[in-house]
């Protein structure tokens, strides 16, 4: 999954990248 600079200055862009990161965090201490 890619996130371009121009999707995150959306508000809903920035709500995905927020979930992708926290999704991540847990997917790296599972």
């Amino acid at each position: 999954v890619q996130f371009h600079p121009e999707s995150i200055m959306t508000s809903e862009g920035h709500r995905l990248l927020e979930n992708f990161l926290r999704g991540n965090s847990l997917a790296a201490a599972a």
